[in-house]
C-alpha cells in the first residue's frame, strides 16, 4: 500500500545529484515546512521533471512520505514561478542562493513556517525586478532573525543567524564585497 500523496506550494532550496539520473531536492513549502524529496529520473531528457527542478523555482509539488525515513518521494511538480530573470546577474544568483542557504540551515523538516516561506517568496520576487544590494541582504537577514525569534538589540541579525545555525553560509563575506549598497 503506497503512502497518501500530499501537495504544497514550494520553493526549491537545493538539489544534489543522486545516482545516474536522480536528484535529492530540498523544498521550503507553505504548509509542511522544509521537505526533502527524491526525484528519480529527474535528469533524464524528457523525464517527468525535465526543466522543472532548477534552483529558486516555485512549484506546486505533490509528494509521498516514506514510512522509514524523512526523505519523501516527489511525484509531481508544476511550475508556478521560474525566477528566470535571476539568471541575468551572478550577484542576484549569489544573493538568492544565500537566502536559500540561510532558510535551509535554520528550518527543520516537517515544521510549517508559512511566514518564512512568504519572506523567501517575496525576496526572490524582489530580485526578479531589482538589482541585488547589501541592503536587500541585511533586510532579509533581519526579517528572518525576527521570524525565528533570535533577533536582538545587542547583536546583528547575521550574528544571531550564525549562532542559530552554527555558521553563516561560507560565501556571505564575498557576496558582501560584490554587492553595492
Amino acid at each position: 500500500m503506497s503512502a497518501a500523496a500530499e501537495s504544497a506550494r514550494a520553493i526549491l532550496l537545493s538539489r544534489t545529484r543522486f545516482g545516474d539520473s536522480g536528484l535529492i531536492v530540498s523544498w521550503l513549502t507553505d504548509s509542511h515546512g522544509r521537505v526533502d524529496t527524491s526525484a528519480r529520473g529527474a535528469l533524464k531528457p524528457g523525464g517527468p521533471f525535465a526543466g522543472l527542478l532548477d534552483l529558486f523555482r516555485e512549484c506546486e509539488i505533490t509528494f509521498a512520505r516514506s514510512r522509514s525515513s524523512e526523505l519523501c518521494t516527489l511525484r509531481e511538480a508544476v511550475l508556478l514561478r521560474p525566477h528566470d530573470t535571476l539568471g541575468r546577474s551572478a550577484s542576484a544568483i549569489g544573493l538568492a542562493g544565500h537566502f536559500c542557504e540561510l532558510v535551509r540551515g535554520t528550518t527543520e523538516t516537517g515544521h510549517p513556517v508559512p511566514d518564512i516561506h512568504r519572506l523567501l517568496a517575496t525576496a526572490l520576487a524582489y530580485l526578479d525586478d531589482h538589482p541585488p544590494t547589501r541592503r536587500a541582504l541585511h533586510r532579509f537577514e533581519s526579517r528572518l532573525s525576527a521570524l525565528l525569534g533570535v533577533a536582538s538589540d545587542t547583536e546583528t541579525a547575521a550574528h544571531a543567524l550564525g549562532r542559530l545555525c552554527h555558521r553563516l553560509p561560507p560565501g556571505r563575506a564575498e557576496l558582501l564585497r560584490q554587492l553595492p549598497d
